[in-house]
């Protein structure tokens, strides 16, 4: 992707409250820009609207809220499942922690590695609890783990600002609570006003 095609997609798709973009993510001089608008279109669309959805949320009352960041690329085991998008390779694309949550892999003849299925039974116990109690925390016998779920998970606090908003990160080798994740990069969208639908 040239620098033309770049400025015509920001142009196209942010309606005229784009031209802060380049400033903020400050793009090096390359002959492929699909890397940076990879970053800048996962902050836009995904991480940043999400935030901006959920702020609303509990600013309006709701107290119930709980976010995740998923940020934990395949292991090599994986390669197969990427040979159509190679691009993914080594990268976390949109969907990509569903194997985990659903622990599907042994279903297409892959294995996750020892951190990975830890990683996939915590998810699993999360969002199992979540599903049957309102809770990711409150721990519900119907959840199903492979037995690999760590002694003490950890504790997954609401999202609200007297918290921080912290995010559960859900990583290898150990899960982590991140407080105020990509506040940056988020901020500069909110302040862009690019989530309102009015100019």
């Amino acid at each position: 992707m040239s620098k033309v095609e770049l400025d015509e997609a920001t142009l196209a798709f942010l309606h005229g409250k784009g031209p802060a973009l380049p400033r903020e993510y400050n793009p090096p001089q390359t002959s492929d820009y699909r890397p940076f608008l990879s970053r800048a279109v996962t902050d836009w669309v995904f991480e940043c609207a999400t935030r901006n959805v959920i702020r609303n949320t509990v600013q309006d009352g709701e107290s119930d809220v709980w976010l995740y960041v998923f940020d934990r690329a395949f292991s090599s085991s994986f390669k197969t499942f990427w040979l159509e998008q190679p691009f993914c390779l080594g990268h976390v694309c949109h969907g990509e922690d569903i194997p985990f949550v659903f622990q599907t892999p042994k279903l297409i003849n892959l294995t996750f590695t020892t951190d990975e299925q830890v990683m996939a039974d915590t998810m699993a116990y999360h969002y199992g609890n979540f599903a049957h109690t309102g809770d990711p925390n409150k721990p519900s016998p119907y959840v199903y783990t492979t037995g690999n779920l760590l002694k003490t998970p950890l504790n997954w606090p609401k999202y609200n600002g007297g918290n921080q908003f912290p995010n559960m990160n859900f990583t290898t080798p150990q899960n982590v609570i991140v407080q105020d994740y990509n506040k940056e990069k988020c901020d500069f969208w909110d302040m862009e006003n690019i989530y309102s639908g009015t100019n």
